[in-house]
């Protein structure tokens, strides 16, 4: 009765995996760089870095250049500040009755196309004039509230959706080009891309969830393929990327391997922020992807790589450790070797346990290491790839799945406040259960 309980309280749905991993983690992490550094001998917790300039950078769109704009509007505009620039478009652009088009307009109609592609360049520039990041995320919000409707006075169904993607082809452009803006213009335009939905969530329980539309993520994966991007901007990017492939009708060959490149290149950098690694393992097993171009399993052999890494964060390699479980296998993986990794990332986390009970970080990590074994739902059971490990059942990842259970229970039980494991409990997680030792060895030197 109790792991049932503890299960429903840790499993949650996928949908909602980024929000409450995100709440679990953060409630521990906050505030915690000596107790990270106390689970594992890493030098520093992050990366010192000075203050990127971009936080306080301000870069704003000046709306009379835009060779879109009639030359009506244009002259309307030069002279004026920024906010007044998006002041009077916004004015200009009501008269039209932009926001009743965004409802329903035929967009083959020239006229109609070209007043909401005006009503994208406008919503840009209006995240680029402001200059407190509570302002930009209060212009974010209203253009994210309109995309919730877009096409809202349209019968539901291929139609509408076709209107929203039409709409998303004329916004995405626009968004991708201030990426070299504040920071805070740079998340929010990231957040914005992520939440194109072609379909939105259902209400009411249980969730239905979203149809994303891909094409999205185009301008999020030169966002983590850029090396002068700013790492806070790319961890949002990667969770963007994650929602947008995870909720897809279809996604596109091109996309995924895109994808694929950009996200193992960047886990395969030890230096970057530890969280950064986790939502970059967590995004690879939302690609469904066997090989690269190269027919190279690369999705593969950065998490093996990254959950034998030793001198990577266990909060990193529990996460590549869960990942790994929910890929689907190439043919070159041999899966009792992958066992047997993850047996000894088991091993090293019990053990580093033991010595330290107290460290508040254990029972997110318990959390996560327990997932390894197991589908956090039917829902995302549904959803898993047939060759995964845990889709078919493999034997090696359910006997350590039983092994490692008792030591869930133990240490997420009410009223327990760091206590040691019974020795029993540490011997088991000991012994070899599996038969052999040994890492995989991926295809790539």
């Amino acid at each position: 009765m109790i792991f049932q309980r503890l299960q429903q309280t840790c499993r949650y749905r996928p949908q909602l995996r980024t929000i409450l991993s995100g709440i679990l983690f953060s409630a521990c992490l906050v505030g915690s760089a000596a107790a990270q550094q106390s689970l594992q001998n890493n030098p520093k917790f992050r990366p010192e870095k000075p203050a990127p300039e971009a936080i306080g950078l301000y870069k704003p769109i000046d709306l009379s250049r835009r060779e879109e704009l009639p030359n009506d509007l244009a002259d309307q505009l030069r002279g004026k500040t920024p906010v007044e620039q998006v002041d009077q478009m916004y004015k200009w652009l009501r008269r039209k009755g932009y926001s009743l088009k965004i409802n329903n307009t035929n967009l083959n109609n020239a006229a109609d196309r070209e007043i909401l592609k005006l009503w994208a360049i406008w919503r840009a520039a209006s995240l680029t004039a402001q200059k407190e990041p509570e302002e930009i995320r209060d212009q974010a919000d209203d253009l994210r509230n309109e995309l919730k409707r877009a096409g809202s006075t349209l019968p539901a169904g291929p139609g509408q959706q076709k209107f929203r993607q039409g709409l998303f082809d004329l916004l995405i452009p626009e968004l991708a080009a201030v990426m070299d803006n504040s920071m805070a213009v740079r998340l929010q335009a990231a957040l914005t891309l992520g939440q194109m939905d072609l379909k939105r969530p259902g209400t009411g329980l249980p969730v239905t969830p979203p149809i994303t539309y891909s094409k999205a993520a185009l301008p999020l994966i030169d966002v983590i393929e850029d090396p002068k991007q700013l790492e806070p901007v790319k961890v949002v990017a990667t969770r963007m990327i994650d929602r947008l492939f995870t909720h897809a009708a279809t996604l596109p060959a091109a996309e995924k391997l895109a994808a694929a490149d950009a996200l193992t290149a960047e886990l395969a950098k030890p230096n970057t922020y530890f969280w950064y690694q986790m939502v970059l393992a967590d995004a690879l097993a939302s690609l469904d992807l066997k090989y690269n171009r190269d027919r190279k399993p690369v999705v593969h052999d950065a998490l093996v790589k990254v959950v034998g890494d030793n001198k990577r964060y266990f909060a990193v390699r529990t996460e590549a450790a869960k990942a790994l479980t929910r890929i689907p296998l190439p043919a070159e993986a041999d899966p009792q070797a992958i066992a047997r990794l993850i047996h000894d990332l088991m091993k090293e986390l019990v053990n580093a346990y033991q010595a330290n009970p107290n460290n508040p970080l254990w029972k997110p990590l318990i959390v996560k290491m327990d997932q390894v074994f197991h589908a956090v739902d039917e829902i995302e059971s549904d959803d898993l790839p047939v060759d995964s490990l845990l889709a078919s059942r493999d034997a090696a990842i359910a006997t350590l799945g039983k092994v490692f259970e008792p030591v869930f229970v133990f240490v997420l039980t009410d009223g327990n406040n760091g206590q040691r494991l019974p020795q029993n409990l540490v011997d088991a997680v000991n012994e070899d259960v599996l038969g052999g030792s040994g890492n995989p060895v991926t295809s790539q030197p």
